[in-house]
């Protein structure tokens, strides 16, 4: 079922948070059409993924070569970079790069023992190398989530990582390296924290014994509540804009249990996003941009579909949008959009119904034809 929050998020133009930079959202692209690109076709890698795309249109990504995991940043005009000092052999790629800037800056996390049984957050940066983390005193381990512009690193501090967050404990090293423990609920057994704006709030999630409880905190303010989500399953926040804008999935139980892809301010509150018409009670939201659309998945009447609700709340699917000049793009289907910039471009992931390879995809919006509005160009 389709929610209607289109009046919600239109009174939400014309507010802006008093904590936000000041950016431009008075002109965001235009949700039209969009170009795609194999973002692993070139690399010699298998199993390309994207974990992070900056606002300076690089894309930090891995991928399997043999039984190891390569590194990589990735634009228009140089093509693969690959980082040998990320390169490793862990079960879990994404811990090698987690998070990147504006600036090029990495975050990832290391193994300090040849067994892996410790490991520690790592800042990774071109000419400069590694610089490690350390964990809040007390603890062995520290993981790196995120760092923001700033330079500052969100990440978890505690015992080794697990699928329980028992014992972990949400933390933010400034730029100098120096390491603060974010606070928790009163009933928390741990925390994680999942993304941090140039502003320095971050968000996460503390476990109760009720469920999952999100949450947002800054130095100035401390932590509050993100009110309206609920975690019965596998809901979290997922990622914030420059205006402390939330976006993730949060479960619901309307006599039968389902995810719903929500949106959170101060000034609303939780907004449930809604879903495609048609599909079952199924949507999540991944990442927001500054200029309030945001990018995630739900569930149609043919099966996940990868899609954008633009800054007027509105639900669009991003297969029903490219621009399929190609003869091979007739057979591509997204099913995540993953991240999305200022300037529109997205990540996602999906896959060739030929041969159902998996692979990650970019998105770019496309130029209408000066001649007839209905025509898009992507230059080839």
């Amino acid at each position: 079922m389709q929610h209607v929050i289109k009046f919600l998020l239109i009174g939400l133009m014309i507010t802006t948070s008093a904590v936000a930079n000041e950016v431009d959202r008075a002109t965001p692209p235009d949700i039209t059409r969009y170009c795609i690109a194999d973002l692993g076709a070139d690399s010699g890698l298998d199993h390309v993924q994207i974990g992070d795309l900056n606002q300076r249109g690089q894309a930090l990504g891995w991928g399997y070569l043999g039984e190891g995991v390569e590194v990589f940043l990735w634009d228009r005009k140089r093509g693969y970079k690959f980082i040998d000092e990320l390169a490793h052999e862990q079960e879990v790629p994404a811990l090698a790069a987690a998070g990147f800037n504006d600036r090029g800056k990495i975050v990832g996390t290391q193994s300090i023992e040849p067994d892996g049984a410790f490991l520690r957050a790592v800042i990774w940066k071109q000419g400069k190398g590694l610089k490690f983390l350390k964990p809040a005193p007390g603890d062995e381990n520290s993981v790196a989530v995120d760092i923001n512009n700033r330079g500052e690193v969100v990440g978890i501090s505690g015992p080794y990582p697990s699928e329980s967050t028992d014992g972990e404990r949400s933390v933010i090293w400034d730029r100098r390296s120096r390491v603060t423990v974010i606070p928790e609920f009163p009933d928390s057994t741990g925390g994680r924290p999942y993304a941090v704006n140039d502003v320095g709030q971050v968000i996460g999630a503390n476990s109760t014994p009720d469920g999952g409880r999100g949450y947002i905190w800054d130095r100035e303010r401390g932590l509050r509540a993100i009110e309206g989500f609920n975690n019965e399953g596998s809901g979290s926040p997922a990622a914030l804009n420059d205006h402390g804008e939330v976006v993730g999935t949060s479960s619901f139980y309307n006599g039968n249990y389902g995810q719903h892809a929500f949106f959170w301010s101060e000034q609303t509150g939780t907004v449930d996003l809604g879903d495609l018409p048609g599909g079952i009670e199924n949507s999540h939201a991944y990442d927001i941009n500054n200029h309030r659309q945001i990018v995630g998945n739900a569930t149609g009447p043919s099966g996940g579909e990868a899609v954008i609700w633009d800054s007027e709340g509105q639900i669009h699917n991003l297969n029903e949008l490219l621009v399929r000049d190609a003869l091979d793009d007739q057979y591509l289907h997204l099913l995540n959009g993953k991240t999305i910039t200022d300037a529109g471009w997205i990540t996602a992931f999906g896959f060739d119904t030929r041969d159902r390879r998996y692979r990650t995809f970019l998105l770019t919006p496309a130029r209408p034809s000066k001649k007839n509005s209905d025509k898009f160009s992507c230059g080839k």
